[in-house]
């Protein structure tokens, strides 16, 4: 597998050009990652140290861990018991913790 370092800032007048390709890619990066328009990511999101800050925009699909502070805007359970203990869903329009029995 090759590797490639970058030693600096990484800068194009008109925006990356290309793609990072291969088997397997890694992509380390230290300090602030900027981005600006839609990003698409295929696969789970994972953030082993956690998210600080606040994430703004819809979210669909699972979470798995904490979240603390206020949420702004709507939850929308599952609307079929998900069987899973403990985990809610709306069962025609009431809140129901599943006992996934």
């Amino acid at each position: 597998m090759a590797k490639t370092t970058f030693s600096g800032p990484v800068v194009s007048t008109n925006g990356f050009v290309g793609a990072f390709t291969g088997g397997t890619t890694n992509l380390s990066l230290s300090g602030t990652l900027a981005v600006t328009g839609t990003s698409t990511l295929t696969g789970a999101v994972a953030a082993p140290g956690g998210i600080t800050g606040n994430v703004t925009g819809n979210v669909t699909g699972n979470v798995t861990g904490d979240v603390t502070g206020d949420v702004t805007g709507y939850v929308i359970f599952p609307t079929a018991d998900p069987m899973v203990v403990g985990a809610w869903w709306n069962d025609n329009g009431v809140l129901t913790i599943s006992a996934a029995v």
